[in-house]
């Protein structure tokens, strides 16, 4: 009777065990995609050579990313947003998106408001803290996700181990 109970115990530690991991690793690609939001859009001027200034921001600590569009793209972007065709000559410059992680992301707006070439840097300063904040509680919980699998693992683990001590490893026919 004893070894049933032990064989239930595994069985539920082992559900548990799949169950959280399969949440933490949920949880962990949702922040990843946290990570692929966060963006600083750095305008650049109309005499700027973009590759150039792209060179330079790849040399920003903390730059996981950059992705250039051209004045056209953004004008497109621009006016799918608010529904309103524009007319005249094209007004709006190249753009780079910038993927930085949340938590970098003031130092390097920091380090990019001195750089040549840039005419204008769109940084929304309280949707990057909400997003440090939300990042953070969310590798918070990964980290007690983790433990409880190991601990929970760890249980399963040892009565398995019982069971082979005690020799009564063996299935009914």
């Amino acid at each position: 009777m004893n070894n049933k109970r032990c064989v239930q115990v595994f069985s539920l530690t082992l559900i548990a065990c799949i169950l959280l991991g399969f949440s933490a690793l949920t949880l962990q690609g949702f922040s990843q995609q946290i990570i692929n939001d966060s963006g600083i859009r750095v305008f650049l001027s109309d005499s700027s050579d973009s590759s150039h200034i792209l060179q330079v921001l790849g040399t920003v600590d903390g730059v996981r990313n950059m992705n250039l569009i051209s004045g056209h793209l953004v004008l497109e972007q621009f006016q799918e947003t608010l529904g309103y065709q524009w007319n005249g000559p094209n007004p709006l410059p190249d753009m780079v998106e910038v993927t930085v992680h949340p938590q970098e992301a003031e130092k390097v707006y920091g380090n990019m408001q001195g750089l040549g070439g840039i005419d204008y840097i769109s940084y929304p300063a309280e949707a990057m803290a909400n997003l440090r904040q939300i990042n953070s509680l969310i590798e918070q919980v990964v980290g007690v996700l983790l433990l409880f699998t190991i601990g929970i693992g760890s249980i399963g683990s040892l009565k398995v181990v019982a069971l082979l001590r005690a020799g009564d490893l063996q299935c009914d026919a």
